[in-house]
């Protein structure tokens, strides 16, 4: 089942304009998450995901970032799990927080131009996706969360009329919530 069909070729090098998502009819599910996570919260995170009413199996293509923690944590648990899936990963222009594991486990590399950001990056994650899952480490509203790139990436979501669900890693916040699309994002 996986890896067939047909599927849009992205630019692997830069992106000069903003990408839709990759195949409207088609499931594809896009990762957000924490940089920092340990054994307990990797165990959570699988658990999560192999929820049967989650029916993770019904998706063909997986998008992510390629930073440490929970992008790497996915994209190394999607790559064992789904090794004919497409696995799409949207590399920032700051490569600082990146873990290179991505380059064994991407199926597709996007690579955001020099002069672009996080939050550019965390758009074209959404876009390219039809639901969303996030990990962030706190509640949207703890002060801690106040900078949170996990956070800012649901909110694009809210705002794009993306279906997400989050788990909250340290806490007990946990929502899947459809909204419609109400204006154009960003």
């Amino acid at each position: 089942m996986y890896g067939t069909g047909e599927w849009v070729n992205l630019p692997e090098t830069s992106l000069s304009q903003p990408l839709t998502l990759l195949e409207p009819s088609k499931p594809v599910l896009g990762f957000t998450g924490t940089r920092t996570i340990n054994d307990d919260d990797k165990e959570t995170i699988a658990k999560f995901l192999r929820t049967p009413s989650f029916e993770i199996d019904r998706f063909q293509t997986f998008v992510t970032g390629a930073c440490i923690g929970v992008d790497a944590y996915v994209g190394e648990l999607m790559s064992r799990w789904f090794p004919l899936a497409r696995h799409v990963v949207v590399v920032p222009s700051d490569r600082s927080r990146v873990d290179p594991g991505y380059l064994v486990w991407a199926s597709q590399i996007i690579n955001m131009p020099p002069e672009s950001s996080y939050r550019d990056r965390n758009l074209n994650i959404v876009r390219l996706s039809n639901k969303l899952i996030g990990f962030p480490r706190y509640p949207e509203h703890d002060p801690r969360s106040r900078r949170s790139g996990t956070w800012m990436t649901v909110r694009i979501a809210r705002r794009l009329g993306v279906t997400y669900k989050t788990n909250v890693l340290d806490g007990p916040e946990s929502t899947e919530l459809p909204y419609e699309r109400t204006a154009e994002c960003c």
